[in-house]
């Protein structure tokens, strides 16, 4: 995968390569008295704008030249004065000092991370993480004392958006688990920044594991509601159906607020999603809703709403239920598509005719559906 220049990556003339191969070939230009700008500037937008899974992603490669034998060495010409300058970079600094911190050289890597936590943010506290499975102990302590004193309200914010690499702890042969736990405990205190996490625009593992931590946060049912609704939202189909998962739950979520997000279930795009609807339905009451996924457009959904259906409810004229719906002018599209799909099963040779007439339909995925229908009733 080819990796773009500092000038390509900023003008947006590439836009999919190797996060931390690009880190380690412009990392170089970033050295020395006369420090190209451009590359200073693509590495911080690189590494501020991506999901913060990359920086132990780039730990790792800064250590293995081998990976990149193109730029690998060059990254460790890193001197003591290149870490002042950073300093004097500002904001943009700190994304350098950040990369520093992962250099062979564990006397370097000392002197950038304790130059490096003098600063706050994001990508701050994400390199200080990930130092915690530093192969050097002393290092690996020196981060450790410095993160348990900001597990704070003050640094909430940047230890939610951070929780994908707390996650890791458990995988990772020199972190320790009851820290996560800590971080954890101390982010519970906090709902507001987990909540606040929810609408990351820069990462969606942010916005999962903060979600899942808000799960196990006791809030009142208004609260948890909005939590869940600001989820279902989300346009990550993944944060989508964690939260569809969560809410088909009896515990943590109360009956009352199911039956307030049914319909924001109902209307997502997602199959999988819409499914859930199905999960917390009442006995007796749940006809209209399984009436009304019956004629989904997706076919499992409809097949598990006609077995509920005929275990709860009873038998429903399904094809009559179909022709209604076509002869109706103002039905919506997709009500018409799921019509179409069950007369694709349950008509019969004289359904053909309004078949073929819907086979013609101005609507692109109508005219699909009436085709596939014609197909199999034929």
């Amino acid at each position: 995968m080819k990796v773009p220049s500092p000038r390509e990556f900023l003008d947006d003339s590439i836009r999919s390569f190797d996060v931390a191969a690009a880190v380690c070939q412009w990392f170089p230009r970033a050295l020395g008295e006369s420090p190209d700008p451009m590359a200073v500037r693509a590495i911080h937008r690189l590494l501020d704008r991506g999901p913060i899974r990359n920086l132990p992603k780039l730990d790792r490669a800064v250590r293995h030249p081998a990976l990149f034998r193109a730029a690998g060495h060059e990254v460790h010409r890193l001197m003591d004065g290149d870490l002042g300058r950073f300093e004097r970079l500002g904001e943009e600094g700190v994304a350098l000092l950040g990369v520093a911190t992962a250099v062979r050289d564990g006397y370097l890597r000392e002197k950038a991370l304790r130059r490096l936590v003098v600063h706050g943010g994001r990508l701050s506290m994400g390199f200080l993480l990930t130092r915690i499975n530093d192969h050097v102990p002393g290092i690996a302590a020196f981060a450790r004392r410095t993160l348990e004193a900001r597990l704070t309200q003050e640094h909430a914010e940047d230890l939610v958006r951070c929780l994908p690499i707390v996650l890791r702890f458990e995988t990772w042969r020199r972190a320790d688990r009851a820290l996560a736990v800590r971080i954890e405990e101390t982010l519970r205190e906090h709902p507001d920044s987990l909540r606040r996490a929810l609408q990351d625009p820069k990462d969606v593992e942010v916005r999962l594991a903060a979600l899942d931590l808000l799960a196990r946060v006791v809030l009142a049912p208004s609260e948890l509601e909005q939590v869940l609704r600001t989820a279902l939202s989300d346009p990550s189909l993944r944060v989508r159906l964690r939260c569809a998962r969560l809410a088909s739950r009896s515990r943590p979520v109360p009956a009352e607020v199911f039956d307030r997000l049914r319909p924001v279930l109902g209307r997502d795009r997602a199959p999988a999603i819409r499914r859930f609807v199905l999960a917390r339905l009442p006995r007796g009451g749940a006809r209209p809703e399984l009436e009304e996924a019956a004629f989904d457009v997706n076919v499992r959904t409809r097949i598990l709403a006609r077995r509920l259906l005929y275990e709860h409810v009873g038998s429903l004229d399904y094809r009559g239920r179909a022709l209604a719906f076509l002869a109706d002018p103002a039905a919506a599209r997709q009500r018409v598509i799921g019509a179409l799909a069950v007369l694709s099963e349950y008509g019969r040779e004289e359904d053909l005719a309004l078949l073929e007439r819907f086979a013609s339909d101005p609507r692109a995925s109508v005219v699909r559906e009436a085709r596939r229908a014609v197909e199999l009733l034929r």
